[in-house]
């Protein structure tokens, strides 16, 4: 891990850990016990409130669409400003409420007593917020790409413990999809060697600013990865990989980014090297944006006039689809010797994908108790039910999931079924030779 706060001492084997808390004692974190202190008066109020912080956003509009029919009088619609978290409330209907929140205030604990789970999907700035939560044992989820941040919560872990808190980090499409994905290519195998995500992202569709302004401030970012066990710096399009996402004839090349899944999935599924490729669905402008961060195009753009001109920019011009494409490349051992496995999730319009993603882990938490600490998603969090949440939403979703297609074929499987796992229009021409 990255130097700063420990965050374990050891991986979680996600093959044993779904749906159960890591073993106690792994986190260490200094902290104060006075946040905990107001644990037991906590637990007599009456707990059931949805607050969703930032929900009058691009993101939090679509989580909120997709959480207020099914626990109606219960969501809260929280931003600075109250006349658009209210607007908002009225607009989604359903019994939502708003509320003006600054999750930079020093105590709102008076905002927190009817509160049963938070949901946040706007950047902060650190974990105060999330600390006030967990010492009232209110469970905790956040849709944030910042690894530092992430870092800084997970190393809460102990805390949540004390307070009987669940907080699930790592939601959204990436991370969050890619981390689910990588478990089950994890799961699928002996001993898993290496890991490769691969995004592509449509510069056609739609992405939220705050998105928008990650993307910009990594453009030439130094990170670490694991290789080998072995800590290793690398710069945002410093190197690249080719790819075939589904349904393309001819692979893209993908290029380094620092997405904070692939620091993550190195302890959670401890896989000795991992590392996260982006690339456009336009090879020219995939190009081009690698071509300007190695020139040092990322210098200028954290400038505020020319990274507020480059974010109206991605906004509001459109280029090409609004493709979403995840693929999990996974080299390891099988019982049948060394396998490489590839599975993906294709779907459109990457801001839907995670609003939805969202929106189907605060159900899981909402429904079950899913034991007390700091998770990941790929830690707790059921895939299938992510999968099927997103298929509901969108009909084109291209989902390959199955690890080994061939082999899950039983050996009395017609040539009719066979054909048709691997060519749809081959099985057509089988069946119609037959009936000749």
């Amino acid at each position: 891990m990255s130097n700063g706060t420990v965050i374990g001492c050891g991986p979680s084997s996600v093959k044993f850990a779904r749906f159960r808390s890591r073993a106690s004692g792994c986190s260490v974190m200094i902290h104060s016990d006075d946040l905990a202190s107001e644990v037991s008066d906590s637990k007599t109020q009456i707990r059931e409130k949805i607050m969703l912080v930032g929900g009058y956003g691009q993101v939090g509009q679509l989580i909120a669409e997709r959480l207020a029919p099914s626990f109606p009088d219960r969501l809260i619609i929280v931003g600075r400003s109250l006349d658009k978290a209210a607007a908002c409330a009225t607009r989604i209907g359903e019994g939502a409420t708003g509320r003006a929140l600054d999750v930079n205030s020093e105590n709102l604990g008076s905002h927190l007593e009817d509160v049963a789970l938070v949901l946040v999907c706007l950047d902060q700035a650190d974990s105060r917020f999330v600390e006030q939560c967990l010492s009232r044992g209110i469970d905790y989820l956040d849709v944030t790409a910042s690894y530092e941040f992430l870092r800084r919560v997970s190393a809460l872990d102990s805390l949540a413990k004390r307070s009987g808190a669940t907080a699930v980090l790592s939601v959204g499409v990436a991370p969050g999809l890619t981390n689910l994905i990588a478990a089950q290519a994890v799961n699928a195998m002996n001993r898993t060697n290496r890991i490769d995500v691969f995004i592509q992202l449509g510069l056609g569709g739609r992405h939220g600013k705050a998105a928008i302004a990650w993307m910009i401030d990594n453009l030439d970012a130094t990170y670490d990865v694991r290789e080998a066990s072995q800590q290793m710096s690398v710069r945002s399009f410093g190197e690249s990989r080719r790819v075939r996402f589904p349904g393309q004839r001819v692979a893209s090349i993908a290029y380094r980014f620092n997405f904070s899944d692939q620091q993550v999935l190195t302890w959670t599924l401890n896989v000795p090297s991992v590392s996260t490729w982006v690339c456009f669905d336009s090879r020219f402008l995939t190009w081009l944006l690698a071509a300007g961060a190695r020139a040092g195009l990322g210098r200028p753009m954290r400038k505020p006039g020319w990274r507020a001109a480059a974010i109206w920019l991605f906004r509001n011009v459109r280029v090409g689809s609004d493709v979403c494409a995840v693929v999990v490349r996974a080299a390891g051992k099988t019982k049948q010797g060394d396998r490489t496995l590839e599975l993906s999730v294709v779907g459109r319009n990457e801001v839907l994908m995670t609003a939805v993603v969202a929106a189907e882990v605060a159900r899981q938490m909402l429904s079950a108790k899913l034991g007390a600490g700091v998770f990941h998603s790929e830690q707790i969090i059921a895939l299938d039910s992510v999968v099927s949440a997103l298929k509901d939403e969108l009909k084109d979703l291209l989902v390959n999931l199955d690890p080994f297609p061939l082999e899950s074929l039983t050996s009395d499987t017609s040539q009719t079924q066979l054909a048709s796992r691997l060519n749809p229009l081959a099985a057509g021409s089988m069946e119609k030779q037959g009936d000749l």
